[in-house]
């Protein structure tokens, strides 16, 4: 067994998406420590990265079932990271640009001395 807690540290909302998908066989110990195989491992840190990368809970559920029943569908997981993806690059393009508009008021001010 391997400790999730050393390799990918999760939020109580992480947890709790593992339980509701029914993915990751838990055993707590005396300790309150989770103990996971390493296929749990490898799934609770994809439920770690799709929560911190603006994934829904109901995003990160059809994830892990999309291809469940008609076998495994690697071009709608595919197209679903893609769509996720433009979204936080969007994200980053309005931040760069309140950078860029700070960084020239710091500059104009600067001269302005």
């Amino acid at each position: 067994m391997i400790s999730l807690k050393e390799n990918c540290p999760m939020s109580n909302l992480e947890r709790s998406l593992l339980l509701d998908l029914d993915i990751a066989k838990i055993k707590q110990l005396e300790n309150d420590d989770w103990d996971y195989e390493r296929v749990d491992i490898e799934k609770a840190c994809l439920v770690k990265l799709f929560c911190e990368s603006g994934f829904s809970e109901d995003d990160i559920k059809e994830y892990f079932l999309t291809g469940v029943n008609e076998g495994f569908n690697s071009a709608a997981k595919i197209k679903m990271l893609k769509k996720q993806r433009g979204k936080l690059l969007d994200i980053i393009h309005i931040k760069q640009n309140l950078l860029d508009k700070l960084d020239y008021l710091i500059a104009s001010l600067k001269e302005s001395k």
